[in-house]
């Protein structure tokens, strides 16, 4: 994707975001995604760059990132939450947004970029994904974890939760015992189904588990450079499953880390 390209969807998306604006303002909620999506775009395109993609494949990783949470817009709108399960798959709302607006029609990377849309939320990725957009697909699910994991404990330990109630799903409470079948999927290293989450203690473990399911070795690099095993440390309860765990994928992302993974042609 030439620059040019990359110019015009990121005021595209800027402007779709500004018709969202009530009373001259964006709801907190809204303005939350919009400077996520923009956290994102950074991300993905910082490790691109880091992997050694070349300037169209790392203007295509951030033209995925700016785009991926399209449909959150709307999905607040008409739902006033950002829980899938209450409302709509927000991936598939992006997804059919970005084919109405047409935004991307007609360009070669149109497919890469719906592709990683609609997968980006997803527990597993098919093992049918397209061969060119897997890449870019593995890239946004890394780098909009990385941004997850900063919202989330940056609301946690700030004591931001209040303004932002629906990234939690208006949990609140760090002091409740784990759900055990959530605590189990986590000692049999098992990604953890969000119909699990009955606490926000869940809602860490979560997060925790997505760590050795990173696909890029950048992304592990940012994961340990940013102090984010330390901060899950400091707010999940001291379980010897939980601490094990804390443990195991701090050598795993420390291993990870030191090699590094690139792709020669998209």
């Amino acid at each position: 994707m030439n620059t040019e390209t990359l110019a015009k969807i990121n005021q595209w998306f800027l402007d779709y975001a500004q018709r969202f604006v009530k009373d001259g303002k964006l709801h907190p909620m809204k303005q939350l995604k919009l400077d996520h999506s923009q956290r994102v775009a950074k991300n993905c395109r910082a490790i691109a760059f880091d992997l050694g993609w070349n300037n169209e494949q790392v203007n295509l990783a951030e033209a995925v990132g700016i785009l991926h949470d399209t449909g959150r817009f709307s999905q607040f709108r008409e739902f006033g939450t950002y829980r899938d399960s209450d409302s709509v798959n927000h991936a598939q709302r992006g997804w059919e947004v970005l084919r109405e607006e047409k935004i991307i029609a007609g360009l070669d990377e149109e497919k890469i970029i719906l592709d990683s849309i609609l997968l980006h939320n997803v527990k597993e990725v098919p093992e049918t994904t397209d061969d060119n957009s897997r890449p870019y697909l593995d890239l946004v699910r890394d780098a909009d974890k990385l941004d997850i994991y900063y919202v989330i404990h940056d609301a946690l330990i700030n004591d931001k939760l209040e303004d932002y109630p629906e990234i939690t799903w208006k949990m609140s409470d760090m002091k409740q015992k784990p759900n055990p079948a959530v605590l189990k999927a986590l000692q049999n290293r098992e990604l953890i189904s969000y119909t699990g989450i009955q606490s926000l203690v869940d809602f860490q473990l979560v997060m925790l588990a997505w760590l050795p399911n990173l696909s890029y070795a950048p992304t592990c690099a940012r994961i340990l450079e940013r102090g984010i095993i330390e901060e899950m440390h400091q707010l999940l309860p001291a379980d010897p499953v939980i601490v094990e765990a804390l443990q195991e994928f701090r050598l795993l992302l420390e291993d990870r880390a030191s090699s590094n993974t690139s792709i020669s042609s998209t």
